[in-house]
């Protein structure tokens, strides 16, 4: 059932989001080939807590997470390319649901700090999104 929440997540973040453009890592990805000197990003998926809705063979689950989109802005560079890219973000998620109707998003909300690769520093913007879903066994 999560499998299903992941790929749906996928599948409207990669169909829609320029990964060329902004240097896109993936979860665990190594950073050692990004151009530090530019903004890049990285995409993660944190399923959370699964909660059972009913009982017997076809039982119901609901399954809460959230996805997060990390920007990473050099640190003397404009924040302007990022806050871009978290807004682009956003407008791709907000209000979106699965197109099997099972995954919505509930939630969009966005947190600033600092960062620190080497002697590199980065101005980092985690833009979140908090999701549901709720599926039955038999849709696995």
């Amino acid at each position: 059932m999560l499998q299903l929440d992941i790929d749906a997540l996928n599948d409207r973040f990669f169909d829609n989001m320029d990964a060329e453009a902004i240097q896109l890592l993936v979860e665990n990805q190594p950073d050692e080939d990004l151009d530090d000197t530019q903004v890049w990003t990285r995409w993660v998926i944190n399923p959370g807590l699964s909660v059972t809705k009913s009982i017997g063979r076809d039982f119901m689950v609901t399954q809460y997470g959230t996805a997060t989109l990390q920007i990473f802005i050099p640190k003397g560079l404009y924040t302007g390319p990022g806050n871009d890219v978290r807004d682009q973000f956003n407008d791709l998620f907000r209000g979106w649901r699965s197109a099997d109707k099972k995954l919505l998003v509930d939630n969009l909300k966005s947190q600033s700090s600092t960062y620190k690769k080497g002697e590199t520093e980065f101005h980092l913007i985690n833009a979140v999104i908090e999701w549901h879903s709720n599926r039955r066994k038999s849709d696995t």
